[in-house]
């Protein structure tokens, strides 16, 4: 993007995605959806997770401490 003394770089973006066909700001006036989950939830979250598969350290039922210091841990060969 450039920018210049009389240029705005929100403007300029705004102009960017609408030469795009985008929208150039929040729609917030969109209707909502009457689709549902089987539930009848309207939405869902998911929460990524680094964790791995396995167990938490120090999770439930487990002494807490280094991540070295739980049975989970230590049976994965955690090094701490």
């Amino acid at each position: 993007m450039t920018v210049g003394p009389d240029r705005r770089p929100m403007a300029e973006a705004r102009r960017y995605l609408a030469g795009l066909g985008l929208p150039d700001r929040d729609l917030g006036e969109l209707p909502t959806s009457a689709r549902r989950f089987a539930d009848g939830a309207q939405y869902r979250v998911e929460i990524p997770s680094v964790e791995g598969t396995g167990p938490v350290p120090g999770g439930p039922g487990e002494r807490r401490g280094g991540c070295g210091s739980t049975a989970s841990a230590r049976a994965a060969g955690c090094c701490c």
